[in-house]
Order: C-alpha cells, then structure tokens, then sequence
C-alpha cells in the first residue's frame, strides 16, 4: 500500500491493475464509488505529523476506513469491506499515453 499511494506519479503499472467493471462475467450491479483525492504530499506534512510518519501510510488507512463505512452501510456489514469498488484516477486512466489520458480525463464529467 506505501508505494501505490505515494507522491503522485505517471506510472502504466497502476492502469494494469484495473479492472473492468463491464466486462463480460463482472458483477454489473456492483456499485462503483467515484473517489477524488490528491496526490500530492502536503507541503505541511513532515512538520504537523513529524518526521517517520508515512502520508501513503495514512492515506491508504483513511481508504480503508471509507471502505469500511461503505461495506457496512452498504453490504450490512464491515467485514465485506474488500467488495467495496473505487474508480480512481490512478489506476483506471492510462498515464503513459498523453493523448489517451487527455481523452480519459474529458470523459470524468460523464462518470
């Protein structure tokens, strides 16, 4: 979880680990949750949290937090968190290809 939810940065990787959700044999009535966050460090980060105190760490708990309030308000209960869906930037728009990725970010209205 450290290094996928470290600084931002460009990487074809994070779109191979995408799936999609209307492909045949997927779950279509599974919901899908838009989830908007940045990815860049805080420029405050070292000097409120102290130094040793990972942001991709904590990121990656306040997601897991979230997916555990969606599963539970969602799917009855916290323990089915991993079945929870996030569509995210990262992994489902290819950021090695300009052209593409321009394309894929024109389209977010239509989310």
């Amino acid at each position: 979880a450290t290094e996928f939810w470290a600084a931002y940065d460009k990487l074809d990787a994070y779109y191979g680990m995408s799936t999609d959700w209307t492909a045949p044999g997927s779950s279509k009535k599974r919901k899908v949750y838009f989830l908007s966050q940045s990815w860049g460090i805080p420029k405050e980060w070292q000097a409120i949290m102290g130094e040793g105190n990972s942001y991709a760490q904590a990121k990656a708990a306040e997601i897991c937090c979230v997916s555990k309030d969606i599963a539970a308000r969602d799917l009855g209960s916290t323990t089915k968190w991993e079945q929870v869906a996030f569509w995210l930037d990262k992994c489902c728009i290819p950021q090695g290809d300009p052209t593409l990725m321009a394309w894929c970010v024109n389209l977010l209205e239509e989310f």
